[in-house]
């Protein structure tokens, strides 16, 4: 994987640790930490995708410029996400 791809992972997932702790606080499943593993790898991620397109649309096409298209940048963070999720979770389990 390429930098640019990496600091788009990065920038996506800093949103999603801080909406899985959000939600982890709001329904008192913090310290579940299967809860907060599953909402890591499916909602958080779809959460994180609509802030992050809120806030830093234009980005977007910063990563077109580079080859990158939107659908193909969401695509690999979920399913690197879904995949960690789904580690964590099969290991605390």
């Amino acid at each position: 994987m390429s930098r640019l791809f990496f600091k788009y992972y990065t920038d996506i997932t800093r949103i999603n640790i801080i909406v899985t702790v959000i939600f982890g606080l709001l329904t008192s499943q913090m310290w579940h930490l299967s809860t907060f593993t599953i909402c890591f790898g499916t909602f958080g991620t779809l959460i994180s995708f609509i802030v992050y397109r809120q806030f830093q649309n234009a980005q977007y096409y910063f990563y077109l410029n580079h080859g990158y298209t939107k659908a193909e940048l969401m695509a690999k963070v979920f399913a690197i996400n879904l995949s960690i999720g789904l580690l964590l979770f099969i290991i605390v389990k």
